[in-house]
């Protein structure tokens, strides 16, 4: 399969970019296909196994300053995605007053850089209001990483503090997740006895990170519950302190009580480190802000969840009935969507609550939940 776009001559468009003459991007896809019948077409199993190649695709990258305009658009980059879909329907059990039918659909996906402009080696796709985070094309990574500053660690993982017991950080961003899910299922079943027709759909994501600048955010102004750790003792030693001391500068004062992160703090040198346990409290309002403001690694969650999407009972009324009323068929059914999620990780979140469910998979603000909804079906043939 190839897929092109038409080129462009050099020109300025509304964005601020030079873009210079482009040419066609590539699009290569190899499929394997196979499809099996089981016991007189009891069971059925289908499988898609594919790789595809997107080459010389359509990068902006920035521009000089001198040029007057921000942006140059090229042709540039290769990305491969290596995947397998597998398709499996059957009828477990049949008899002449109950069916049970059930599909399953399994999809998994492996995607890899394998280049980009010369000039390059990570390419922006996405950036986030805060800690500066960002969802990058890396050449040798995969697709989509989220990357930000994280804390700075020893080698068995501790985070490491200064000497005022705020936590420090890496200079360069590091890869702390990624926004594009290993695999994604979907499970249908549906269970018919006589005239009455059960059927419920199960939709499922799986190893996939968001950076939640929700959660982030309300860190921050003190509304997660883990903010409080250390407050009530923190405002207890601020207020003695004032008392013996109605003049004290607050901003100058040397918290005796607070919150006390968990880590160590490096009493040796920075060639031959010496790490003891951090016990030194601060103002949790200072810790939560400067961990907003430098990392958004406490805020990145597994985004994996499984949701009954949908269940739907319906009745199909017995044609010796419906025909007396000079009808054929008469069915009558209620639905629910969105019912319930389970597994999920990300506190306070819907899970499919990110900015796109297109490139910059892996952020959310302030998204709304996916909306529950209910209904009644009525279907009449004549």
């Amino acid at each position: 399969m190839i897929s092109v776009l038409l080129p462009t001559d050099f020109s300025e468009n509304s964005m601020n970019a030079i873009t210079y003459a482009l040419e066609f991007f590539k699009h290569q896809k190899t499929e394997f296909f196979v499809m099996h019948a089981y016991q007189n077409d009891v069971y059925d199993h289908e499988k898609l196994v594919s790789r595809e190649d997107f080459d010389d695709q359509t990068m902006d990258l920035p521009s000089s300053a001198t040029s007057g305009y921000e942006f140059i658009s090229v042709n540039a980059g290769k990305l491969r995605n290596e995947g397998v879909e597998i398709l499996l329907s059957g009828t477990p059990i049949k008899t002449n007053d109950f069916t049970w039918e059930v599909n399953l659909n399994f999809t998994k996906n492996k995607n890899k850089v394998i280049a980009l402009h010369p000039d390059i080696d990570t390419y922006t796709i996405s950036e986030a209001r805060w800690a500066g985070a960002s969802i990058v094309a890396k050449v040798g990574g995969e697709y989509g990483a989220i990357m930000g500053q994280d804390f700075l660690r020893t080698d068995k993982g501790e985070v490491i503090h200064g000497d005022n017991g705020l936590p420090l950080f890496t200079n360069e961003k590091v890869v702390l997740g990624n926004g594009v899910p290993d695999w994604t299922a979907g499970l249908n079943n549906r269970f018919t006895y006589k005239g009455v027709t059960l059927q419920f759909l199960l939709d499922i994501k799986q190893g996939m990170d968001v950076y939640s600048m929700t959660n982030s955010v309300a860190a921050n102004k003190g509304l997660l519950d883990v903010t409080t750790q250390g407050r009530d003792a923190y405002n207890a030693a601020l207020a003695e302190a004032l008392v013996a001391d109605p003049d004290l500068s607050v901003s100058n004062w040397v918290p005796t009580a607070g919150y006390v992160s968990s880590g160590v703090v490096n009493t040796g040198t920075a060639d031959n480190p010496v790490y003891a346990p951090n016990t030194t409290p601060v103002n949790p309002q200072n810790y939560w802000a400067t961990v907003f403001e430098r990392t958004p690694a406490p805020f990145i969650y597994d985004a994996s969840y499984v949701k009954l999407r949908e269940v739907s009972l319906g009745y199909e009324f017995p044609r010796s009935l419906v025909q007396s009323l000079g009808i054929t068929s008469l069915n009558l059914s209620a639905f629910g969507r969105n019912l319930l999620t389970f597994s999920n990780n990300l506190p306070n979140i819907d899970p499919e609550s990110m900015y796109t469910s297109g490139n910059g998979q892996g952020f959310e603000y302030g998204s709304l939940p996916s909306r529950q909804s209910y209904g009644l079906n009525l279907k009449v043939t004549f």
